[in-house]
């Protein structure tokens, strides 16, 4: 067979697998990208995502896939992730996939729903390897460290420990921090997590848990048309946001990574924040008055020279 037709044999076994496998995008907010062996392609609902793909949400998307036509995974702005398996429920075996989050935050629903049952969903968060079986999971990879949240379920997590860890306690979040140090917190503890968790929401597809985070997710609903220049007025002393690109509990390599930005011509200064009761090192790039001015210079400036951050208030 000419290595022409072992070609066309190969995609015509993808696109089987594929449909099969009934993994797709259901919704999707623009910009958002899909890249596989043809290409970079702009990502549309209904299209199959196939093992090797790279799922890619830009600036202000976001995109809701589902495999098998149960559960959810929610990728959220600047979101990347990529598909290592995915197979659709045989027999007593639940549907199942395999996927790495290259950067950003997804949210992923394994629980059972539309008459179907639980799915079995492995997914890697930078160091953190998880598994998310009948469960709701928020995870992130982002400047902070690598994280998993758990809005339902329980949760199994490989950190490269003799013991594997595990989230059983609806709201807890388990957290690598660059530095390679593990902390344990609640989603109420930081509103920066419930505002990104709820970031990962479509209106009307999927729920949330705590109060705190329904909250958010009511205020993400509301589309508040933009004040006028002429009305805006400076931030009072003490307010305002920045940006944050590094959050450690030891300050030494915060001070260096600060000094190295300054360097770079970057306005940052180092901060501290209590997050849970301990003290965390922080290195902030800015000062805005609105959150919304330190999300626009997060996702133009910063991420131009490859700085990832999260907006915080001053």
């Amino acid at each position: 067979m000419s290595h022409r037709a072992l070609l066309a044999t190969g995609l015509l076994m993808m696109g089987s697998w594929a449909s099969a496998a009934d993994f797709v995008a259901v919704r999707v907010n623009a910009p958002a990208t899909l890249q596989h062996a043809g290409g970079t392609t702009a990502l549309v609902p209904k299209q199959a995502i196939v093992t090797g793909d790279v799922v890619s949400a830009g600036a202000r998307g976001k995109i809701a896939l589902q495999l098998g036509g149960s559960g959810l995974m929610t990728l959220a702005s600047l979101g990347d992730v990529q598909v290592f398996e995915a197979k659709a429920a045989t027999g007593a075996q639940p549907a199942s996939a395999k996927l790495k989050l290259l950067g950003g935050a997804l949210r992923v629903d394994s629980r059972a729903t539309n008459g179907k049952p639980a799915q079995d969903i492995r997914l890697n968060i930078g160091s953190l390897k998880t598994r998310l079986l009948n469960a709701d999971a928020w995870g992130a990879n982002t400047a902070e460290g690598d994280t998993l949240c758990l809005m339902a379920g329980a949760a199994s997590v490989q950190t490269g420990a003799a013991a594997d860890e595990r989230l059983d306690v609806i709201g807890s979040c388990l957290r690598r921090e660059p530095d390679g140090q593990l902390s344990r917190f609640a989603v109420d503890a930081d509103p920066l997590i419930v505002s990104a968790i709820a970031a990962t929401r479509f209106e009307g597809m999927g729920g949330v848990v705590t109060t705190l985070m329904a909250e958010a997710a009511a205020e993400e609903a509301v589309v508040t048309p933009p004040a006028p220049a002429t009305a805006a007025t400076p931030a009072p002393a003490g307010s305002g946001w920045t940006i944050v690109v590094l959050s450690l509990s030891k300050p030494e390599p915060v001070a260096a990574r600060a000094q190295a930005l300054a360097a770079q011509g970057l306005p940052a200064t180092t901060r501290t924040a209590t997050i849970n009761g301990a003290t965390m090192h922080r290195v902030a790039v800015g000062s805005f008055a609105t959150q919304a001015e330190a999300r626009a210079y997060a996702a133009g400036t910063l991420a131009k020279s490859g700085i990832k951050g999260w907006p915080a208030p001053l």
